[in-house]
């Protein structure tokens, strides 16, 4: 009797038979994405963070960052921790940005899904050829590679909590300098040592106001030292008023409401007004912030700004 021979797809006997077929997905990863990010990787410099003009006062705090970390033999991590609104983001921005590590890297650190992937565009930045590998790997990727070099700085902004960030520091540890940028007062003793930001001081506050308002040109400014005062010194709060009013054109009613306040007496702080500004509606803005990447300034587009909960609420501006 004849051998019955089948191929795939054929039918023998009733049966389909299909010949095993041995099938090969290969992946056209370049060679560089199989090797360990190279020591020289950072030798043209890589950084994402870059110095805002908008930026006013902060003597001291910036001198006390500049002395923490250029301590030797003491720990390199560091706090700053302040009620949201209050400029962290913006203070470490300005720092960071002037540094000469030769990678400078700031990471919004929310949550560690956040971290995972701000490691995983570090991988990137100095390493373009791991882009076509899966994102657990660059961040494993990027951890590997500060863990063994220490002439960098990361920004760690806006963590809600020490243990988010716990894994990161037990496998870089002693390794490079780090900042982080918090509200929480409390827990880092075991983590970093801590600078505690406060509003902005009653002079700053008006500068800063003042750069914005004039900034397309001279511009009525009598009467900002009582609207900063109306929004405590916080600095995202004083950025969206002077913002609001000079994009509405309201310079005149600045002073209206010096006078105003001066005839009725103290107010709450919730109820400023620039009322009577040029354009259509109140002039009533709430102050609240939006999460997003530090270069705006104090609370503008690319700054990690505070939740609505952190800015005193219902301001009017």
């Amino acid at each position: 009797m004849p051998g019955v021979s089948a191929t795939a797809g054929s039918n023998a006997a009733g049966r389909d038979l299909v010949n095993p077929v041995a099938i090969h997905a290969e992946y056209a990863l370049p060679a560089e994405a199989y090797a360990p990010i190279p020591d020289d990787a950072a030798r043209p410099g890589v950084a994402n963070i870059r110095r805002t003009a908008l930026f006013v006062g902060r003597t001291g705090e910036l001198g006390a960052l500049e002395t923490a970390f250029t301590r030797t033999g003491e720990v390199v991590v560091h706090a700053v921790h302040g009620l949201g609104g209050v400029g962290k983001s913006a203070l470490a921005a300005h720092w960071a940005a002037a540094r000469d590590e030769p990678v400078r890297w700031w990471i919004t650190a929310e949550d560690p899904a956040k971290v995972d992937a701000g490691l995983a565009a570090l991988a990137r930045a100095l390493h373009p050829g791991l882009g076509t590998l899966p994102a657990e790997l660059q961040t494993q990727r990027a951890v590997t590679w500060l863990a063994g070099h220490d002439d960098w700085l990361l920004v760690l902004d806006n963590v809600e909590d020490a243990t988010h960030i716990d894994p990161l520091l037990d496998r870089i540890a002693g390794r490079g300098r780090i900042l982080i940028t918090t509200r929480r007062a409390t827990g880092w003793h075991h983590h970093a040592t801590t600078i505690r930001l406060d509003v902005l001081e009653p002079a700053e506050a008006v500068d800063l106001f003042t750069r914005i308002l004039t900034h397309q040109g001279p511009r009525e400014t009598d009467g900002a030292d009582a609207v900063c005062a109306e929004l405590g010194h916080l600095a995202l709060a004083v950025e969206q008023a002077a913002a609001y009013c000079a994009e509405t054109g309201a310079g005149d009613p600045l002073v209206r409401t010096h006078s105003r306040r001066r005839r009725a007496g103290p107010q709450p702080r919730s109820s400023v007004d620039c009322s009577g500004a040029r354009g259509p509606g109140t002039g009533a803005v709430h102050v609240a912030g939006n999460g997003g990447h530090p270069q705006g300034g104090y609370g503008g587009p690319g700054l990690n700004s505070p939740a609505a909960g952190d800015v005193p609420s219902g301001v009017r501006l």
